[in-house]
């Protein structure tokens, strides 16, 4: 039998890498339009999707069976290095535009969560669930953790009716850690389910597309948003295309991190030049110079983008 050369490089799904980029544009797209007021009602809800499939990619990958678990220490310099720089960064533009440091309007632990910029609160939030989950899935059978995770997702899809108002009356940013759990344990479903016969995993897809749609279609950035979202990821990780395209996308892919981090730097800069022509092109515009600026990062910047992003 012939074995694969230990040098070969892994061939990344380009499924995966597609829908990546999409939600790091659906992250711009939500706050560009939001900071210009432009954000209301069903694109709100619309916008929040691409959010929801991020957040179930980002801990797919850290769960699944072929993972390594890495060490708590090494996980929290991958994402709460980064984190601290940016926090620490747009604290002093805060300062500079004569405004605190830190919001601490939900207390200082919630002000530090949230970050010196709302779109900080993804990287603690996320190195809380990867360490989380890790820790379960390490104690409990495959087939077990998997059950339980789209069983307590299917519930809080069922229930967000109720948990939904309750959530919201509690200091940030418990209200988006409780928005953004159902696809934690939906995304831990996904990357443990391949022991499943595959008519079985989309019946619990399905199963969570309904309950969204029955139960919490009328709550505000839940029903609409995770069904977008369900349907984004499962088209990515559920089936293996055999489709692989002559030329990749890992070269934008890879600097989805890059984007989410800088995406309000650049909107800022390019609002102060009046470079944003209209409401409807500015996330396009910033999706593109946020992707320039990390390509050039890496590309001529090795070492501090790798601290960076």
């Amino acid at each position: 039998m012939q074995t694969a050369s230990p040098h070969k490089p892994v061939v990344r799904r380009q499924e995966i890498e597609l829908i990546r980029i999409v939600c790091a544009f659906g992250i711009v797209w939500y706050h560009c339009r939001d900071i210009a007021g432009k954000l209301v009602g069903l694109e709100e809800e619309l916008a929040s999707g691409p959010m929801f499939a991020f957040l179930m990619i980002s801990l797919f990958f850290a769960v699944r069976p072929s993972a390594r678990i890495k060490p708590v220490m090494e996980t929290a310099r991958r994402l709460m290095k980064p984190w601290l720089i940016w926090f620490v960064f747009f604290g002093c533009v805060n300062l500079a535009m004569q405004k605190d440091f830190l919001n601490t309007e939900h207390g200082l632990i919630g002000g530090i969560l949230i970050g010196t910029k709302p779109h900080l609160w993804y990287l603690p939030f996320i190195f809380f669930s990867i360490i989380s989950f890790q820790f379960v899935k390490r104690r409990m059978p495959e087939a077990l953790f998997a059950y339980s995770c789209a069983a307590i997702a299917l519930l809080m899809l069922m229930t967000a009716e109720h948990w939904r108002p309750w959530s919201m009356t509690l200091a940030k940013p418990l209200p988006l850690y409780i928005q953004a759990l159902t696809g934690m344990f939906i995304g831990a479903f996904m990357a443990n389910s391949t022991f499943m016969p595959l008519w079985q995993r989309l019946g619990i897809i399905a199963a969570f597309i309904a309950a969204a749609a029955w139960f919490s279609l009328s709550v505000f950035i839940i029903g609409i948003p995770y069904i977008i979202a369900i349907v984004m990821t499962s088209l990515a990780l559920i089936p293996k295309w055999t489709f692989q395209p002559r030329y990749t996308i890992n070269w934008l892919s890879d600097c989805t991190m890059g984007i989410y981090l800088t995406h309000l730097l650049w909107f800022s800069v390019l609002t102060r030049l009046d470079l944003l022509v209209s409401p409807l092109a500015a996330p396009f515009i910033v999706f593109a110079a946020s992707a320039a600026g990390v390509l050039l990062m890496k590309r001529f910047f090795p070492s501090l983008a790798n601290q960076l992003f």
